[in-house]
């Protein structure tokens, strides 16, 4: 019995470690690559982390400035509502002693979900297009899409967000991570990188 009941203490500080990863992935995945220009000196990690910025603002003027006055609070087929669930509570990045969230807090489209399949997607773009041998690519591109699937499904395990407005933000990083990944040199020639 005591074994079992260590067996569930540490499963739950597993569990505990991962939601808490899941809980600040967007800053992590903005993060890593701009630390990782210090070492490499390599201009598309910075500019990578400048357009996961860009991404997350757009996902923020979207919310309050497109969905949050279109949907309100009112429940639509298939769409669901654009509101938090009832009882979402430390849906930012951290959480806070209360885990009240901020009280203007929307949730259409989900941004910890646009964050993580853009970068999932960029991700497998860029190993597509590399010369790793096959199976490495694929070994890749199942690590990126169920790391992006995981943070989407954090969200809707957390209480933070309705499937719907995973499934938009997931969307929506895909197009933009896509779109970016796409026309990267073009910005980089514009920038002059």
């Amino acid at each position: 019995l005591v074994n079992f009941i260590q067996y569930i203490y540490i499963m739950n500080k597993i569990i505990n470690y991962i939601i808490g990863i899941a809980r600040a992935w967007p800053i992590i995945i903005i993060l890593a690559p701009f630390l990782s220009y210090f070492l490499t000196h390599n201009n598309d990690l910075l500019l990578l982390s400048f357009v996961l910025i860009l991404s997350d603002c757009f996902n923020h003027f979207l919310k309050y400035s497109i969905f949050k006055p279109l949907l309100g609070s009112k429940e639509y087929p298939i769409i669901g509502s654009g509101s938090r669930p009832k009882g979402a509570n430390n849906c930012g990045l951290f959480t806070t002693k209360t885990g009240k969230i901020h009280p203007g807090s929307y949730g259409m489209p989900s941004g910890h979900s646009q964050s993580a399949l853009f970068f999932s997607s960029y991700a497998i773009h860029q190993l597509l297009d590399s010369n790793m041998n096959e199976s490495m690519k694929m070994y890749g591109i199942f690590l990126f899409i169920s790391l992006g699937l995981g943070i989407m499904y954090s969200r809707v395990y957390l209480k933070c967000h309705t499937i719907q407005q995973v499934i938009a933000g997931g969307l929506l990083g895909s197009i933009l991570g896509t779109l970016y990944y796409n026309n990267k040199d073009f910005i980089k020639q514009q920038l002059n990188l």
